[in-house]
């Protein structure tokens, strides 16, 4: 009962006071509800919005004991008397008066509308008015592209709320190549409560313009934004000794690189030639590579005296990535030249990336091609321990700047033979391939 009189509370102060606008609105019942044959007022529109308004009236038929007299509201586009939409409203207010809320409309549309009164099986009827339907046009917007690099880009609309509050809306975006959007595909997005909504397409081409507009469901009627378009980043040209793959890597903050791979193994200038070999951190060669000869520590057991994050095995400083005077490839070569990531790695043995077991004046390893077929060679260099030098033409392993938090005796690598290549950890103090990238 509390919650209808709050109701009721809330109808009386709309009909006699302001509208969402702020303007004041003239009674429409003045002079008429103490006129004993009136039946049916009808009153006014108010709140009219694109697919929806809120309808007022009155009736001065109050209910007998065990009789229910139903009232409301009637509505259409065309003709009362033979399409009209008919809303029955559940409560009054003290003086008869009642709202009926329209929803489902068609923008930009006059309808004509009416109260009424069923009484002793008639229906008695209020004056006829009219309203039309608010136009679209900013109600929904294509907002620029942001965050746009090289296979990424996120797209922006925004719906604007106060006109179709509280119905049920769904809101995506129309994607495709070409101007017109004749051949598209359609994602959804997610509408936050300022109207805003989103969505980050991948797996983009760079250099390439994408055109797209925002698309809004509201009560059944599709509502189409503005064509926009962007155009995703173009890799710079390669350093020289490198290729540029298409490797693409994503950082934290949203953003992309692209990473250069070199063409040779570190040690050599040919790219069939295995190179130099060396343990995790460290920038020289070797003639024995084991626990005793390792830099950072004597056993595979600790202490380690950097590159830590468990107190089992020394001092924690939690360092996982290699600093550019540990990163051999940096120390060597210079400017941006540095160990590859295990994120790098990844991007480079993803599905993007054709890998094919091969032969290179007589060596064997693998040609990695990127989706801009261009490629490098990968030579089965094998791997060092102790003084041996193992598998040479069969398998290759190749460090990355990475440490294996978990268990810091081992930093990741990605090992390979002809039947298919992996990501895995290898001892640091084993002798690995290296092969640069600049960033």
């Amino acid at each position: 009962m509390k919650t209808v009189n709050v109701l009721l509370m809330a109808i009386a102060i709309a009909l006699v006071s302001c509208n969402k606008e702020g303007k004041m609105q003239e009674d429409p019942w003045k002079g008429i509800q103490n006129d004993p044959h009136a039946t049916a007022v009808t009153g006014a529109a108010v709140d009219v919005a694109v697919f929806s308004a809120t309808l007022y009236g009155w009736s001065n038929k109050k209910e007998e004991t065990g009789v229910s007299i139903p009232y409301g509201i009637e509505y259409s586009s065309t003709d009362l008397t033979a399409d009209a939409i008919s809303l029955m409203a559940s409560e009054k207010d003290h003086n008869n008066k009642y709202c009926c809320q329209a929803t489902g409309l068609t923008s930009n549309t006059l309808y004509y509308y009416r109260a009424f009164t069923l009484y002793n099986g008639v229906r008695e009827y209020g004056e006829v008015k009219t309203f039309t339907t608010k136009s679209p046009d900013g109600i929904l917007t294509t907002k620029s592209a942001s965050d746009v690099y090289y296979t990424i880009a996120t797209i922006n609309g925004f719906l604007n709320l106060e006109s179709v509050e509280p119905y049920t809306k769904r809101v995506s975006f129309i994607c495709g190549n070409d101007n017109s959007l004749s051949r598209y595909y359609k994602r959804e997005a997610w509408l936050n409560g300022d109207g805003t909504f989103n969505y980050t397409l991948s797996d983009l081409e760079p250099s390439t313009t994408y055109y797209y507009r925002s698309c809004a469901v509201v009560n059944g009627e599709e509502l189409l934004g503005e064509i926009k378009s962007f155009t995703t980043k173009t890799p710079a040209a390669a350093p020289a000794g490198s290729v540029d793959l298409w490797t693409f890597v994503k950082k934290e903050d949203g953003s992309q690189y692209v990473v250069y791979w070199a063409t040779c193994n570190l040690g050599t200038s040919n790219p069939e030639d295995y190179g130099d070999y060396y343990a995790w951190g460290e920038t020289e060669t070797k003639s024995a590579y084991s626990w005793s000869t390792y830099k950072f520590g004597t056993s595979y057991l600790g202490p380690f005296s950097k590159y830590n994050t468990e107190s089992s095995y020394g001092t924690v400083d939690n360092k996982t990535v290699l600093d550019p005077e540990d990163d051999v490839a940096h120390v060597k070569l210079g400017g941006k030249w540095r160990l590859p990531t295990v994120v790098e790695w990844n991007g480079l043995t993803s599905t993007k990336h054709l890998w094919e077991w091969t032969n290179l004046n007589g060596v064997n390893g693998y040609k990695v091609t990127g989706p801009n077929d261009k490629s490098i060679f990968l030579p089965a260099a094998g791997i060092r321990r102790g003084t041996d030098l193992d598998n040479v033409g069969s398998y290759g392993i190749y460090w990355s700047s990475s440490l294996f938090p978990g268990r810091p005796i081992q930093a990741c690598c990605v090992d390979f033979d002809s039947y298919g290549l992996s990501s895995r950890l290898s001892l640091r103090s084993d002798g690995l391939s290296v092969r640069p990238v600049s960033e």
